[in-house]
């Protein structure tokens, strides 16, 4: 539990999410590009279930997808989050494996 609570700790500290936690706060005070960030997510989940389920409008979903990304990228506040999002997603990605991988480890 100690090692949980040191990289918890390492975490909180981290630049990347400190920076991070300042655009989110920045992103919820504005109301277009909080509303415009929801409809992005709409957008990649349509664009996914299309692709999950083999619709034929996938290529349309994927089209409106990347349309309201690259607009919504043109903010580089946005697209500074967007970017460390996806770090931050697979740093703890990372983490994840690497429990897991010393969990089954202790029981082999």
């Amino acid at each position: 539990m100690d090692n949980l609570k040191k990289l918890i700790n390492e975490l909180q500290k981290d630049e990347r999410i400190i920076r991070f936690k300042i655009l989110l706060r920045f992103i919820d005070q504005d109301k277009i590009l909080q509303n415009d960030y929801k409809k992005l997510l709409e957008l990649q989940k349509k664009m996914v279930n299309d692709e999950e389920k083999n619709r034929k409008n996938l290529e349309n979903s994927k089209r409106e997808y990347e349309k309201a990304k690259i607009n919504l990228s043109s903010n580089i506040v946005v697209s500074e989050y967007i970017e460390l999002l996806e770090e931050i997603n697979l740093d703890l990605q990372m983490i994840q494996n690497i429990i897991e991988n010393e969990i089954s480890a202790d029981f082999e």
